[in-house]
């Protein structure tokens, strides 16, 4: 049977019965003191550990007698730090078996990344069974290593490619009276440290008290149009600090941007122009070299008959800002419709392309119209022969021609009115003018005024003008009158 720790025990011890004698000092107090007492205990009163320990093991003891069972109870208890986010609230038995003089019992730290001081909890031993309790309260300091909390500034920056050097800031907040550090280092995405940005990096380091390091680096500006291009500034490697925005974009915008194009979409030219000249500009950059190529390409004009195709490189040295092209246009004899070309820009070289294409209208020199001087005449039946004018207008360079020819719509009757006609009218170059006679037959027919319809088609490198004429025949036979018989009797 396990022996019980009992409180002191007093015994007394008295002489009684004396026989030829007497007794002094009779009576003998004695204290039994029991020799099973034991005390449970933390080893220490107060402990620091830090946030990222993820577990401590606190270790309880018991001295005095060992030679029972003994019991006690602990817990934790929030002071400033919270259970479930600085750490993990325990409770539970301690038991000692007989002999045994220490236990252990584990407390979870948690590694959170908030700013913030360092905090305390408590652990507490209670309810001892078979035992005494000696340093029953042991606080726990739990010390932050989220004491301070760097970034940039800024996210992202966009810069100029001429703007020489760009600077970046790093802030710190959070806790500042302690040193912490963080290195940095640049990196590509579309720009190239070899060719648009010097390429860096360090450690920044940050004394007590101090909030906000700088360090810079060097933007290129070179002389190509190229795309707007990124690179990456990385913080990384934090001493006694966590790092919120730790990565800075930059943007570096092209400033050699510039454009190549026509001034106009669209010439309207004469065939008897001779040469036509086109200008092409360059608009913004102009301190590098830029090239573009041009070529002709027919629409409904025909290069050699219409116009002489051409083609080539227009080059813009720095600073240039215009170049020229010439088209030589070709003056037919042909009466035709306005007919287009274009001249397209293609293949920009350190340069993008405005108005690539130019239409290009050669409008016709060569119209003409072919037509009756009048649309209508009128003549009486005894005229015998009336005179029909026909006239070219407009271009008179090329021959032209035009079938005449009467109709069977008039009221008028072909060879017992007038005498048909039909045939095709030449005008020979710079000839304006054709005649011909119409012959009216002086008939003895009484009969209403009658018409000649005449008409003009077929046209040969001409229009028509005018291309129908009424020709009204008054008749001079409209009444007969006289006696029924020539005598009476």
């Amino acid at each position: 049977m396990t022996p019980l720790r009992k409180a002191p025990r007093l015994s007394a011890s008295a002489l009684l019965n004396a026989v030829n004698t007497t007794i002094g000092t009779g009576t003998n107090l004695v204290t039994v003191t029991d020799d099973d007492g034991s005390i449970i205990g933390f080893e220490v009163a107060a402990i620091s550990v830090t946030e990222d320990t993820n577990s401590l093991t606190i270790t309880v003891t018991r001295s005095g007698a060992t030679n029972t069972a003994a019991t006690v109870r602990f817990a934790s208890s929030n002071v400033t730090a919270v259970a479930g986010s600085d750490y993990l609230a325990t409770n539970g038995i301690l038991s000692f078996a007989a002999g045994v003089t220490t236990n252990v019992f584990a407390l979870t730290i948690l590694n959170d990344v908030i700013a913030e001081n360092n905090e305390t909890l408590t652990l507490r031993l209670s309810s001892p069974t078979n035992c005494s309790l000696g340093t029953s309260n042991l606080t726990v300091t739990i010390t932050t290593n989220d004491s301070a909390i760097l970034a940039f500034s800024v996210a992202t920056n966009l810069v100029s490619e001429g703007s020489g050097t760009l600077t970046f800031t790093v802030n710190r907040t959070g806790t500042t009276n302690n040193a912490v550090s963080v290195d940095f280092s640049t990196t590509n995405v579309t720009a190239s440290s070899a060719t648009d940005y010097s390429a860096t990096n360090g450690t920044l380091s940050f004394a007590p008290g101090e909030i906000s390091k700088t360090f810079t680096t060097d933007i290129t500006d070179d002389d190509t149009q190229e795309t707007n291009e990124t690179f990456r500034v990385v913080l990384s490697n934090p001493t006694d600090a966590h790092i919120t925005i730790g990565t800075n974009t930059v943007t570096i915008a092209d400033d050699d941007v510039s454009a190549v194009g026509f001034t106009a979409s669209a010439v309207i030219v004469s065939e008897t122009n001779g040469t036509l000249t086109l200008t092409v500009v360059r608009t913004g950059a102009t301190n590098t070299t830029a090239t573009v190529d041009f070529t002709t390409m027919n629409v409904s004009a025909t290069a050699v008959s219409d116009y002489t195709a051409t083609n080539g490189t227009f080059t813009f040295n720095p600073g240039e800002t215009t170049n020229t092209v010439s088209i030589d246009i070709l003056d037919d004899s042909s009466l035709e419709t306005n007919e287009t070309f274009r001249v397209r820009l293609f293949n920009a070289s350190n340069t993008s392309l405005g108005i690539a294409t130019n239409t290009i209208t050669i409008d016709d020199d060569d119209v003409a119209t072919v037509g009756f001087s009048v649309a209508a005449m009128t003549v009486t039946e005894d005229t015998n022969s009336v005179t029909v004018t026909v006239l070219r207008t407009g271009a008179t360079n090329t021959v032209v021609s035009v079938r005449c020819a009467n109709l069977t719509t008039g009221t008028a009757t072909a060879g017992s009115d007038f005498a048909g006609t039909n045939g095709v009218f030449v005008f020979g170059l710079g000839e304006t003018s054709k005649t011909f006679a119409v012959s009216i037959v002086n008939d003895t027919v009484a009969e209403n005024n009658e018409t000649i319809n005449l008409r003009l088609s077929n046209p040969t490198n001409t229009s028509l003008g005018t291309s129908n004429l009424v020709i009204t025949v008054t008749t001079n036979d409209s009444a007969i009158l006289s006696f029924s018989t020539p005598t009476t009797p």
